[in-house]
């Protein structure tokens, strides 16, 4: 059930671009009628990319759905967000680095060391403002540490990785979840503008011009 759902959820749009097919998700086989597949299709959606961009915030805990569901049925369901074992964000997601290192890697192994950019990771924490205007964020700057250990190991080990995108440079309007998440690195008070930079904004700008994770 995993497999299908990796297969799913990650390779969907992956496998057709380089490989001009699409992967093994569903047990009954590729539906392709209800797809609305036509001859050719395979040839024309395969095509070359400069790299290959990974979003990524917390791993998935997945379990198999007995029965039939029919011909678009993966057999499989997600269960909460990220397991048990790990810190929690405000957000309730996850922390689990390995994550991170185990999708470059699986990526890598599948499709011949493609190269590859992090083009979103982060993670949501409300920290606000003290009595001297410094935003106290260290649990951000601990996520963000922990993944970035996550990607130099599976460099280490062979992926191509180029890039890593932080999400967010600021705190901002986050689709369903409107102004209620802050992920950035620079505290925002939305109804003026005003702007801090937060404790895990500098420790990341450290970060970056040392080439190192630091302190």
């Amino acid at each position: 059930a995993a497999e299908r759902w990796h297969r799913f959820m990650n390779e969907w749009f992956l496998q057709p671009s380089l490989r001009g097919s699409y992967p093994e998700a569903y047990p009954s086989g590729l539906p392709r009628d209800a797809m609305g597949v036509k001859d050719g299709d395979f040839e024309r959606m395969k095509a070359p990319l400069d790299f290959v961009g990974i979003n990524l915030y917390t791993r998935t805990i997945v379990k198999a759905m007995p029965g039939d569901g029919g011909p678009l049925s993966l057999g499989a369901l997600p269960v909460g967000i990220g397991g048990d074992a790990g810190p929690r964000t405000d957000f309730g997601w996850e922390v689990w680095p390995n994550a991170l290192h185990d999708i470059l890697l699986r990526i890598t192994r599948d499709y011949d060391r493609p190269v590859l950019e992090i083009t979103e990771n982060g993670c949501s924490y409300g920290d606000g403002p003290d009595a001297q205007g410094v935003v106290r964020d260290a649990r951000r700057s601990d996520f963000y540490r922990g993944y970035l250990e996550g990607v130099h190991r599976a460099i280490a080990a062979g992926a191509d990785v180029r890039g890593y995108h932080a999400w967010s440079l600021l705190d901002n309007f986050e689709w369903a979840e409107g102004y209620e998440q802050r992920f950035g690195i620079v505290w925002v008070e939305f109804a003026t503008g005003k702007r801090i930079l937060k404790e895990s904004g500098r420790w990341y700008g450290s970060v970056a011009r040392h080439n190192a994770l630091t302190g």
